[in-house]
């Protein structure tokens, strides 16, 4: 297991700035890949994805989540009433 700086230009002093980087045999990538397998199988089996969830979905990302953002939007704005949309970057939040 190493470490490694989260952003350049932080303090390197700093236990905070920095992150686990695990380096995983084999064996561990192939049992993670046949778990991931199986977890996503029995959620969409029995429905269990949030219906406007676009990470860690098949044919869903970035793109699509904004042209979803963007269609409600616009469609509240057509039927004259209020949006409101709120962005946060909770990237440099420290816990």
């Amino acid at each position: 297991m190493q470490t490694l700086i989260k952003k350049p230009g932080l303090d390197k002093n700093v236990y905070k700035n920095y992150r686990l980087v695990s380096n995983l045999s084999f064996v561990s990538k192939v049992l993670e890949k046949v778990v991931d397998k199986r977890i996503e199988t029995h959620l969409n089996t029995h429905s269990l994805h949030e219906p406007h969830q676009s990470a860690y979905k098949k044919f869903h990302s970035t793109e699509t989540a904004l042209v979803r953002v963007q269609k409600d939007i616009l469609q509240a704005l057509d039927n004259n009433e209020h949006a409101l949309l709120v962005m946060l970057d909770l990237t440099s939040v420290q816990t």
